[in-house]
């Protein structure tokens, strides 16, 4: 951790009112600074976000989103106060601004790739199902809050420059971009999503999950939000029927909770193979082309990961 990034967790940590003596983890992305502290018999998580990656109000609208969620009664992590009685807070520091926000921990257990059966893939998908049910009736407080939608990523790794020899996969990016684009939206297909739906980001406590991490959550379509837990649940996974025997678990928790139109479901692959492609670009821009230098999880990722994406 820097000097800079220390100054900016001991702010944070006087703003929440925690006890720095009490740091459970700390994590440093490149725009983030996360932290959990122990308070009492739970944990709360600390997070400390560059404002050039998402402004005051982007966060605003996604704590908004996670008390209406909570108001549902899903089971998500939700937002502490300061000392001050705010849900954000602003630091500033060497010329920059950070937005700070504190969430309780979720409850129950961290669960692994190891968890993986039927009945866990049920339980995801009814709890999506459920997110995208009461999402229909989400109205947002107000417009400043309004969060992107998907367009703002893929628009990004549309312009990454590849070399000539990966021409193939920038066209089938565009191809797929585009076809997605001119999808129809409505309250029952379309609306804010967590976009990052995977076993690294809830707990289980029984057969209840409990969800944090909502950074990613954008405007899209339910379908999107589907194939991303799709893709993150079998992204290493390289028997041909993984995402078959998956989606099939998925999507029979998932209709217990919200209907999507057959055609909607039909569009997952679609969702799918525009999320393979852009991390495959990411990573390949990340790396130079020379894979060895990712880390483990990016070159297992990548290994014949181009053959595949051809052959979608």
């Amino acid at each position: 951790m820097t000097l800079n990034q220390q100054k900016l967790l001991e702010t944070g940590v006087r703003m929440f009112g925690l006890d720095p003596n009490n740091l459970l983890s700390h994590h440093d992305s490149e725009h983030s600074i996360i932290a959990s502290y122990k308070t009492g018999d739970s944990s709360v998580f600390l997070r400390i976000t560059r404002d050039t990656h998402s402004s005051i109000d982007i966060i605003r609208g996604e704590i908004d989103w996670i008390e209406f969620l909570s108001g549902k009664g899903l089971s998500v992590s939700r937002p502490v106060r300061s000392v001050g009685g705010q849900l954000v807070e602003q630091i500033t520091a060497d010329d920059d601004t950070y937005t700070t926000v504190c969430f309780d921990g979720a409850p129950g257990r961290r669960i692994s790739e190891a968890d993986y059966n039927i009945k866990l893939f049920r339980l995801m998908g009814a709890f999506m199902g459920k997110i995208h049910n009461v999402t229909k009736y989400y109205k947002q407080t107000s417009s400043r809050f309004k969060r992107a939608d998907w367009s703002a990523e893929a628009n990004l790794i549309a312009n990454i420059e590849l070399p000539e020899s990966e021409r193939s996969i920038i066209e089938r990016y565009a191809e797929l971009r585009g076809h997605i684009a001119r999808l129809s939206k409505s309250r029952n297909s379309y609306g804010l999503i967590h976009a990052d739906f995977h076993h690294g980001n809830f707990c289980m406590e029984g057969d209840t999950i409990h969800l944090y991490d909502f950074d990613a959550c954008r405007y899209s379509w339910f379908a999107d939000d589907i194939a991303i837990a799709v893709f993150f649940a079998t992204a290493l996974d390289h028997v041909d029927d993984a995402r078959e025997k998956f989606l099939g678990s998925f999507l029979e928790g998932y209709s217990l909770e919200n209907d999507l139109e057959k055609g909607w479901l039909e569009e997952i692959p679609n969702f799918i193979a525009l999320r393979e492609i852009g991390r495959y670009i990411k990573l390949y821009r990340a790396s130079g082309g020379r894979f060895e230098r990712l880390h483990q999880w990016g070159r297992s990722y990548m290994q014949n990961r181009k053959e595949r994406i051809l052959r979608l």
